[in-house]
């Protein structure tokens, strides 16, 4: 007895398998980037925090990361040397 399936593969049933399929990678590349760009920022601010601590100054990380991002919309009043 030979197993006979309830349905059958067509061409465009296919595509559009392969159509879900890139758009599942584009947005699984997409959320390890975005990963991959708050990662690389939390480690900027430890490392800033880090060289001020050396320096002797006490900001705190959440300190310096309103000062990056002031910078970054160009609110820079007092952070010039950190835009730079």
């Amino acid at each position: 007895m030979t197993y006979h399936p309830l349905f059958s593969i067509s061409a465009s049933a296919v595509t559009m398998i392969a159509e879900i399929s890139a758009l599942i990678e584009r947005y699984a590349i997409r959320m390890e980037q975005a990963d991959s760009l708050r990662l690389r920022k939390a480690n900027r601010v430890k490392t800033i925090q880090g060289s001020l601590a050396i320096e002797g100054n006490t900001l705190s990380e959440a300190q310096i990361t309103a000062i990056i991002e002031r910078c970054f919309w160009g609110n820079c009043i007092r952070c010039f040397s950190i835009c730079q």
